[in-house]
């Protein structure tokens, strides 16, 4: 681009809330309606409260591959948290 072009050339203008609008805000609710609970970040959950969803579609795991996913953990940390969802006194994966 030349410097004549980039001198007098406007930026995108105000926005893409200008274009789309104010989006409403959606109230996250659990499985059986009631509004769920705030998220107040990341929290420490026992392993003994955490259940796989039924309806997961990954069921067969590479047993190699599980034992180098749990040696990355052992040696780094879990990098990225999982995400859980409130299920009865538990959470769901």
């Amino acid at each position: 681009m030349s410097e004549g072009n980039k001198r007098g050339r406007p930026g995108l203008g105000r926005g893409l809330n200008a274009l789309l609008g104010e989006m409403a805000r959606e109230t996250p609710v659990s499985a059986d309606g009631a509004p769920a609970p705030q998220s107040s970040g990341v929290r420490m959950l026992p392993v003994s409260s955490l259940s796989p969803h039924p309806d997961q579609p990954r069921r067969h795991f590479d047993e190699a591959m599980l034992d180098e996913l749990a040696a990355s953990i052992a040696s780094r940390g879990l990098i990225q948290p999982i995400v859980v969802r409130p299920h009865g006194h538990d959470y769901q994966i």
